[in-house]
């Protein structure tokens, strides 16, 4: 009985987790013309097994029309929309993943059905160390996750998440229809690093990472950015990396 009791106690220590590291981004605007699809390419560096998440958005203010999921990629929230509540500048987004496979997927194709023809940006993230299998700590939900500011002052504050794993990866993807650029006017909340930026012709996508080293709820502070309009619209996701896992080969060592 000792033993085995011994036995599950190392298999458990033999368990750890890898690192998640953040590889590299890529993004794509229409540059002020309207369009209803968009084009773009894989983050350079990008190799078997990473996990890629992109999010694509548009400012269609009829919100008529639905994002075709390109292949190989899943839907993490399809066809968000902002809520149409002041009749300009409202949105419709997409947030999709995969695990890239072993060849790279190239340029992808964003496409925007049924709806009216407006400004457009994709960017798409590339992180390593992430669980294949799994890539999601949490199960994301809109009502739990999600936060939209609409038509109001300052940044908006995103939803806290509830890890499960160690050395999980909070991200937080925020989107704004304010135009600025440029790492000096976006802040990301405290104790988190500022991975992407971009922002162009009213359509700003960021995201900011943190490592949260223990298990439990991680609850981030707002965003600090300067350059806003008095009555923009955000969006705000928050999603949790799960690590994948690796083999203690200390621990097993000692078990032989």
């Amino acid at each position: 009985m000792i033993r085995a009791l011994l036995a599950v106690a190392l298999l458990l220590a033999a368990q750890a987790h890898a690192a998640i590291t953040f590889v590299a981004d890529t993004t794509a605007d229409n540059s002020g013309s309207t369009a209803t699809s968009i084009a773009c390419g894989e983050p350079s560096g990008a190799v078997s097994g990473d996990l890629l998440v992109a999010i694509v958005s548009i400012m269609d203010d009829t919100e008529a029309g639905t994002w075709d999921a390109p292949n190989g990629f899943a839907d993490i929230d399809n066809d968000y929309k902002t809520g149409n509540t002041h009749g300009t500048n409202d949105s419709v987004h997409s947030v999709l993943y995969q695990v890239r496979g072993g060849s790279s997927i190239g340029t992808t194709t964003f496409t925007y059905t049924g709806g009216t023809a407006a400004r457009v940006r994709c960017t798409i993230m590339a992180f390593r160390g992430v669980n294949t299998t799994t890539p999601f700590d949490v199960t994301f939900s809109g009502a739990s996750h999600r936060q939209n500011r609409v038509n109001s002052a300052g940044t908006g504050t995103p939803s806290a998440i509830t890890t499960a794993t160690a050395n999980a990866w909070a991200m937080l993807l925020y989107y704004d229809n304010t135009s600025f650029s440029g790492d000096e006017s976006s802040v990301a909340p405290s104790g988190y690093t500022l991975r992407s930026d971009y922002g162009a012709s009213n359509r700003t996508h960021l995201m900011a990472t943190k490592l949260v080293a223990a298990a439990g709820t991680e609850t981030p502070a707002a965003w600090a950015n300067a350059g806003y309009g008095a009555t923009s619209d955000s969006v705000h996701w928050t999603l949790a990396l799960k690590p994948a896992a690796t083999t203690n080969s200390a621990a097993l060592r000692r078990r032989r």
